[in-house]
């Protein structure tokens, strides 16, 4: 049975002013409102199986800022729809960690992510606050003051032209961290002088993953090859930006209830879904504009190209922002085709190092398998 998700914004205050940052945020706390958490809960048990498995992943700008008892009230109120069913996890800068957070999350058994762009200096070159002070030393004391609770901790590094030459720094900074890394590109406009050339992204993940791949000590995960690895060679699709209906299991919800294809669209107008008071989540996939998602991937770009089936046109967010057409395909496909090349060409090595970490264990009937001698 599959996992829905639903990606919730509870503020879009933001305490940091990274200059990268793709969610217009204001100085002003708002809160997502009681009405709309209370429906998404009628809507688990009205719309979904009695079996159905939730996450919540609270992501964007600033879910701390809101503070700990915000999200007290709202596992209450989830917890007494569906009780068991539902697990919960935060996209945060860290910055206003504290005891009781750290608490909470052990209680409620957060998962817990945050950002690290690399080493200090590199960190703090596009990651600031409103005074343009940098926020590293606070994110790694975070780090460690969660991880000394024994609460799980992983971490995103954005893949920008200031960190893209740090790559041995930045494996050696996360090893050091022992947390899982997640890889994103930038996503700014074309005519950004931030914005990558189109090959750049998977030439940086390509740099990391080697560094990893020869350090057999490393016991935490690399995305998106862990994710890539797993596409290939199971079929099983934990890319959300290389599925053409990825809100078929994801489902973005603003501050005021609207929903959109996932967190990074809120509050972008012409995606926006429905509302949580009159759309049923499971028919979103039924939509006009969701057809057209479907099919962005059948132009001559796409069909020509050998990760067709995979990919399935990539990300319609880094379509959005940096074509400005949600209905293109990605903007990073020179990227993938480099990733998909290094991942077959390193398989059997791959498959070995993923299966060795804690929480690989899926992969080791597959990698027994490979390694059988074939017949002949």
């Amino acid at each position: 049975m599959r996992v829905h998700s639903f990606t919730l914004k509870s503020t879009d205050y933001c305490n940091l002013a990274c200059t990268y940052c793709y969610s217009p945020n204001t100085k002003k706390v708002n809160y997502i409102r009681t009405d709309v958490l209370e429906r998404l809960g009628q809507r688990m048990v009205s719309d979904f199986s009695p079996d159905q498995i939730f996450q919540i992943v609270w992501h964007g700008s600033e879910p701390m800022a809101v503070g700990v008892e915000f999200y007290r009230q709202a596992t209450q109120i989830f917890r007494s729809y569906v009780g068991e069913r539902i697990g919960q996890h935060m996209q945060t800068n860290l910055t206003l960690v504290d005891d009781e957070w750290i608490t909470f999350f052990k209680e409620e058994n957060f998962g817990v992510s945050t950002s690290i762009d690399g080493p200090r200096q590199v960190h703090d070159y596009y990651r600031i606050d409103h005074a343009g002070r940098g926020s590293y030393d606070k994110v790694i004391t975070a780090i460690h003051n969660l991880k000394a609770a024994d609460i799980d901790v992983s971490a995103i590094t954005v893949a920008t032209k200031a960190n893209i030459q740090y790559a041995q720094e930045i494996y050696y900074l996360v090893r050091d961290l022992n947390i899982n890394l997640r890889i994103n590109p930038v996503i700014v406009a074309e005519e950004s002088s931030f914005c990558l050339p189109s090959e750049a992204y998977g030439e940086f993940v390509i740099s990391v993953a080697n560094e990893w791949l020869q350090d057999t000590n490393a016991k935490f995960f690399l995305e998106p090859i862990r994710s890539m690895v797993l596409r290939l060679t199971t079929g099983q699709n934990l890319l959300c930006e290389q599925q053409a209906l990825c809100y078929s299991h994801l489902t973005g919800v603003g501050t005021d209830g609207s929903l959109y294809p996932c967190n990074r669209f809120i509050n972008v107008p012409e995606l926006k879904l429905g509302h949580i008071d009159e759309t049923n989540p499971l028919e979103i996939p039924l939509l006009p504009i969701s057809q057209k998602a479907a099919k962005r991937h059948i132009n001559a770009k796409c069909q020509n190209c050998k990760l067709l089936e995979v990919c399935q046109g990539g990300c319609m967010y880094h379509s959005h922002v940096i074509y400005g057409d949600a209905f293109r395909e990605d903007y990073f496909c020179k990227s993938y085709v480099l990733l998909y090349d290094f991942i077959i060409a390193n398989l059997p090595t791959l498959l070995s190092r993923l299966s060795a970490i804690p929480g690989g264990k899926e992969l080791d009937n597959l990698v027994s398998t490979l390694m059988q001698p074939v017949a002949v």
